[in-house]
């Protein structure tokens, strides 16, 4: 197994392709993949199997009373944390009928089955190089070296680029939401958060990728101290805002040209593949290593700030108040009140990152 240099018919000539020609098949291999992803992130209500992440805030500690005066900060309740789960990014593995199934974990039918030529190295199938002025057929490990396997590690990389080589893999954005700019927008419940649906300062849009789902799959909160006063004692315990929603996109691929290698055909004749039949070859090739590999170019994403690999977008900030309370009082016929409120300044928590990597 080793990478090749595939030829090509130049004008009934035989010629080695260029770097350039071998990469724009490296492309195209990546727009393939963008149509049919094998390895797909979904983002689900709850329970989704990669790692879960915590947005965490402070909530006010519960008030206290007296009938003679007001109770000592040092015998109030502290502000406390209260955490929600989120846990809504689902990835799935889409097997290909026709060649073995390395991991069977989370596999969808497809119905896209390979020709037995295609599962099959007959000796003819794939492209065709010049070996000590021999022309040899590449083997399946050749042609996974030469083209599948750099079209993998393209897809994996963090930086997403104009031309988009990562296409069809998956990055994450935040927006930002301020309920002054739609007087009209709607209300929904996210994990017992109440948020606004239409109200972003900017639409919730990444150039050159597709929404996956309206639903965030995270929300950073954090306590609204404005909504705490000595007049509200005893207050809600658990007042919060929406800093940041966080959503995933998948990135769009860009069809290109490119020049078709030639093959050996069954009597022995060299020819230029067919668009439709390379077109599949190549589709069905890398939709199978992506997602079934044993060769260490299996995509997998994971959540988890101690895994390996390259983020992929926005790093999911959980932010919270640093402060230990702001303690208040409030005379209330005859009783004395005290409680203490959420206060401090804005540090972060945690910072998540989806990740992508190839195992």
């Amino acid at each position: 197994m080793t990478v090749q240099t595939p030829l090509y018919n130049d004008g009934g000539n035989l010629r080695e392709m260029s770097t350039e020609q071998i990469d724009q098949i490296i492309n195209q291999i990546v727009y393939r993949y963008s149509i049919d992803p094998s390895v797909v992130l979904d983002v689900v209500a709850s329970g989704g199997n990669l790692d879960a992440i915590n947005d965490t805030r402070l909530t006010a500690g519960a008030a206290s009373s007296s009938g003679s005066d007001f109770p000592a900060e040092g015998t109030t309740a502290e502000p406390g944390t209260t955490t929600t789960t989120f846990d809504r990014l689902d990835q799935i593995y889409r097997s290909i009928n026709g060649l073995p199934v390395a991991d069977t974990t989370d596999q969808t039918a497809d119905t896209t089955i390979l020709t037995s030529d295609q599962a099959n190295d007959s000796g003819k199938t794939f492209p065709i190089y010049y070996d000590n002025g021999d022309i040899r057929a590449m083997t399946l490990g050749d042609f996974y070296d030469t083209f599948i396997h750099p079209a993998i590690d393209q897809l994996i990389e963090s930086t997403t680029t104009a031309t988009n080589t990562q296409a069809g893999t998956y990055v994450i954005k935040g927006g930002t939401a301020t309920a002054e700019n739609n007087a009209d927008a709607d209300d929904i419940t996210c994990d017992s958060i109440s948020i606004r649906t239409d109200f972003f300062e900017e639409p919730i849009t990444l150039e050159n990728a597709t929404l996956v789902e309206p639903t965030p799959v995270f929300i950073d909160t954090r306590a609204n101290t404005e909504l705490y006063s000595a007049d509200g004692i005893p207050e809600t315990l658990d007042q919060s805002k929406t800093i940041e929603s966080y959503y995933l996109f998948r990135i769009n691929g860009v069809n290109n040209s490119y020049t078709a290698p030639m093959f050996i055909t069954d009597d022995n004749n060299l020819q230029v593949y067919d668009s439709d039949i390379f077109g599949d070859l190549l589709t069905n090739h890398i939709r199978y290593e992506a997602s079934q590999s044993a060769s260490g170019y299996k995509i997998t994403y994971s959540l988890a700030n101690d895994s390996t690999g390259f983020n992929r977008g926005e790093g999911m900030v959980d932010t919270i108040l640093d402060g230990s309370g702001n303690y208040e009082t409030k005379l209330d016929g005859a009783t004395y009140r005290a409680q203490e409120f959420p206060n401090g300044n804005v540090s972060t928590a945690n910072t998540y990152f989806l990740k992508i990597n190839k195992t």
